[in-house]
């Protein structure tokens, strides 16, 4: 008996009812690759400028991503790009090999979109073209490779530095980190949570949404179609992958149509964000359901695959703010070490770490794998960026550097830094 009871404790520790769905994750913090903190502040309800993909993509698929110069939309005639300043110049994007046309994320940090080889068994990732949105010879070899139980309604999520997967078919969050390419399993969820089953995805392969990373967890960000029928107009929610709470971060604002029907985001909503221009990139369908929007935007009525942008703002990364140090070097033999901007006036315990293996920046309690803290002191950012550190032999044969900076008793650890270039 007191066997099949302890049995049963374990597993009421795994298993969490949550909003009165069973939750299935880590019963512990989840880190995953750690990474650069970022998290959507704001998203603005009044558009900026729209345009029509129809001409260019056809009906609707749902892929939505960008780079510096252009925003790309997946249809079922092909890949639009679009100038990414306002929506001008839309041509087709070169998706001659189209093996990578319903598989892609976009990089926040570097504005690079990334092409899965496969649906369904990823090994690579290949940079798109800036500008034409070809495929480039920039390829990421994945750390394993990921094997997707099931297409429909699983979902991609561009994050900054990182790219996640949710697996309907298994409930796996997978996270890749960029641009090393390192997939960790992040957290199992149910595979009726609301990641998967509040998509009006009849068109769309994949749902397209936002990975963010802030108080050292991931939460998924995904357009909720809601339930036009039911006077539902939908929403964009945000779910913590660890415990599976939910809370909604931008509502369809109240109103009717001239239908006497309620506002509506729209079918096969996805959506993205850009940190970089503080914009928010919203694809649907129909534009006449979306009368909030063609109020504001009156032309959008017509459209009938109608692309938006917005406003946004946004906390961490380089969207005004940062918290990961960096590393520069000083001549030959020195390196200068500074912290993200968020900290620059602060007094922080600064760490040298001699590392045997390169990886990505990242925000974690513990130190990474293969790296030995080799000095430490305390300091302001200022005087920081004046006292270089003297690379030794030592650090030469271990190959990299990293800088830690502790502040409140939370550590951000910069990239590695290639001493054997």
């Amino acid at each position: 008996m007191r066997t099949f009871l302890t049995r049963t404790a374990m597993l009421l520790a795994v298993f969490t009812l949550i909003g009165g769905s069973l939750y299935f994750g880590s019963p512990t913090r989840v880190q995953a690759n750690g990474g650069n903190t970022f998290k959507i502040e704001s998203l603005s309800e009044s558009p900026l400028y729209a345009t029509d993909t129809e001409a260019i993509t056809g009906d609707s698929k749902g892929g939505i991503g960008y780079s510096a110069e252009r925003v790309f939309v997946r249809g079922d005639d092909g890949i639009g790009s679009y100038n990414i300043t306002d929506f001008s110049t839309g041509t087709a994007a070169d998706d001659s090999d189209s093996t990578w046309g319903d598989a892609f994320a976009t990089d926040i940090k570097t504005q690079t979109t990334w092409a899965f080889d496969d649906l369904l068994n990823m090994t690579t990732l290949t940079a798109l073209d800036d500008t034409t949105g070809a495929l480039t010879a920039q390829v990421i070899t994945l750390a394993p490779s990921i094997t997707m139980a099931q297409v429909s309604g699983s979902a991609i999520f561009s994050g900054y530095g990182r790219i996640v997967l949710a697996d309907k078919g298994s409930g796996k969050i997978y996270d890749i980190s960029l641009p090393s390419g390192t997939v960790t399993l992040a957290a199992t969820i149910s595979t009726t949570s609301s990641v998967f089953t509040d998509f009006d995805g009849n068109e769309a392969p994949y749902r397209w949404g936002v990975a963010e990373f802030f108080d050292g967890d991931i939460s998924l960000v995904y357009a909720d179609a809601g339930n036009e029928t039911a006077g539902d107009p939908g929403r964009i929610v945000r779910m913590n992958v660890r415990t599976g709470v939910t809370e909604n971060i931008f509502s369809v604002p109240e109103g009717t149509r001239d239908t006497g029907s309620p506002y509506y985001i729209g079918d096969d909503p996805s959506f993205t964000v850009d940190c970089a221009n503080q914009r928010w990139y919203l694809k649907t369908e129909y534009g006449d359901e979306n009368d909030w929007l063609a109020g504001l935007l009156p032309a959008s009525e017509d459209y009938d695959e109608p692309l938006y942008a917005f406003s946004a703002t946004f906390s961490g990364g380089s969207c005004g703010s940062s918290t990961e140090p960096s590393i520069t070097a000083s001549g030959t033999s020195r390196v200068i070490g500074a912290p993200g901007s968020d900290h620059m006036a602060r007094r922080a315990t600064y760490t040298w770490l001699r590392c045997k293996s390169a990886g990505d920046a990242l925000e974690s309690r513990r130190a990474p794998r293969d790296c030995r803290a080799v000095q430490s002191l305390r300091s302001t950012g200022a005087r920081m960026t004046s006292r270089p550190y003297r690379i030794t032999a030592v650090d030469r044969r271990a190959g990299y550097l990293r800088l830690a900076v502790t502040v409140a008793r939370t550590t951000y650890y910069s990239g590695t830094f290639n001493l054997n270039p």
